[in-house]
């Protein structure tokens, strides 16, 4: 057809069978146009195509570095915001017009926040959910006790599992409690003009946020990642609107439902850490320091388990360490059978 195009004689004219002079001037460039039409849609659509799956990679990376970061700084929502921004910078290079890619990222995204009046991109934390921190959650933690959230212990998983089980409210167990599952939606522009169109037509009833890029002309690319937990989950305020935002709502006052007595975890042996915020003790470490909300011992009188009878018996030296008998494991401990021995 090309040939036909270039080397056809389209002025040549030749007489009829009838005397008059026929011309067929013009063939050429309707067989062109009838075939480049096809071919220059297809090229520029896989051009679309192929930025659109090297955004769709540079996205999943990018998740999978703020799940990274996530899983070993207690599931901060900061912290994700964070490590995704920065490992999506790669995206934007070269930089262009602008002084460096980071710069021409926040530009997008300001674009985008403009159009569409929302985050420029959303990551939901899908787990762990409220009701995971409602059947699990530890107050006794370090990270708790500094922060004054709910948090689930990371710490012996599966001594935990065989204690506690299934969560009457979560109906997961400690593994899934500390395992965390974020979904990420990114707006995709289209580079050629014409295919934001072809997006609002295709915008239907689905979450509110997808829909709101698509009536844009804005393509929502939709990812979904798990990882374990490294650290303690926390159950961390976000901001309405924000980033980044949990799949749950939150409840008001501590953010959490209010347990049963009879669900709240306790723990009872050597290795478990500090009751309700208060720091026990060992009776068996000389030099000791008691606790400001614990009342300091006599002089000269080290503190004696409850239930023991003082009053004949000399006190125990405090480099004495108690006789076995009087250390007492519950048989619930997680560490039990483990590297103790339970009574």
């Amino acid at each position: 057809m090309f040939t036909l195009f270039f080397f056809s004689p389209t002025t040549k004219s030749h007489i009829s069978k009838h005397g008059y002079a026929k011309k067929n001037k013009g063939f050429g460039s309707v067989e062109f146009l009838l075939v480049a039409t096809p071919l220059l849609m297809l090229g520029m659509g896989s051009l679309e195509a192929s930025y659109w799956y090297i955004t769709r990679q540079a996205s999943s990376l990018a998740l999978l570095e703020a799940a990274r970061a996530a899983a070993t700084h207690h599931a901060n929502p900061h912290t994700i915001e964070q490590a995704f921004e920065k490992a999506l910078q790669p995206l934007f290079a070269p930089a262009g017009q602008y002084p460096d890619p980071a710069t021409r990222m926040q530009a997008y995204f300001n674009s985008v926040r403009q159009k569409t009046g929302q985050a420029p991109w959303r990551i939901m934390i899908k787990s762990p959910d409220q009701a995971d921190f409602t059947d699990f959650q530890r107050k006794d933690l370090l990270i708790a006790q500094q922060t004054g959230l709910p948090a689930i212990d990371n710490n012996y998983q599966y001594e935990q599992y065989l204690r506690t089980g299934t969560g009457k409210y979560s109906g997961h167990h400690i593994f899934q409690a500390n395992t965390l599952q974020i979904e990420l939606t990114y707006p995709y522009q289209a580079l050629i003009p014409g295919i934001g169109q072809l997006f609002r037509m295709l915008a239907g009833n689905g979450p509110a946020y997808d829909t709101r890029l698509m009536t844009q002309g804005i393509l929502p690319i939709k990812q979904t990642l798990s990882i374990s937990m490294q650290s303690h989950p926390v159950l961390w305020p976000v901001k309405p609107g924000g980033k980044v935002l949990y799949s749950h709502d939150l409840l008001p006052g501590n953010g959490i439902y209010s347990p049963q007595p009879n669900n709240m975890q306790t723990c009872a042996g050597l290795w478990c850490g500090p009751v309700n915020g208060k720091v026990q003790p060992s009776p068996t470490a000389p030099g000791n320091t008691t606790p400001a909300d614990q009342p300091a011992p006599a002089p000269n009188n080290p503190q004696v388990p409850s239930g023991q009878d003082t009053g004949s018996s000399p006190p125990a030296s405090p480099e004495e360490p108690l006789p076995e008998d009087e250390i007492s494991v519950d048989v619930q401990d997680p560490a039990c059978g483990v590297s103790l021995c339970c009574t």
